[in-house]
């Protein structure tokens, strides 16, 4: 079973690869999206693991460790955004490294 070992490891090495951009930016996606993708890829890996799908396994155990880190920098974010005066529902218009401007209209 190395073969197709090697193309799921090659596959989702791929897609970790490609959550660099998601990990270095300032825009997160959705927590229950990253918290999906953390908890069904990591089982993935697991299920890979137990058909002794070692390299495969292991990769997609990394690619959940890497959305759970995208969770909580989601997390943290939000904590920030919230600390900074804007409130849940609030409109943000504008956000920069430095300031976060709304208009203030909730969106209840």
């Amino acid at each position: 079973m190395m073969i197709p070992d090697l193309i799921i490891l090659i596959a989702s090495m791929g897609l970790n690869f490609f959550l660099i951009p998601t990990l270095r930016s300032s825009q997160k996606p959705p927590v229950t999206t990253s918290l999906g993708f953390a908890v069904l890829v990591a089982t993935i890996g697991g299920a890979l693991l137990w058909a002794g799908l070692w390299l495969g396994g292991g990769s997609n155990i990394l690619g959940g460790l890497l959305w759970a880190v995208v969770v909580v920098q989601t997390i943290k974010a939000r904590k920030s955004f919230l600390a900074d005066g804007v409130q849940k529902g609030d409109i943000i218009t504008d956000i920069t490294p430095t300031e976060i401007t709304t208009r203030g209209e909730r969106n209840d």
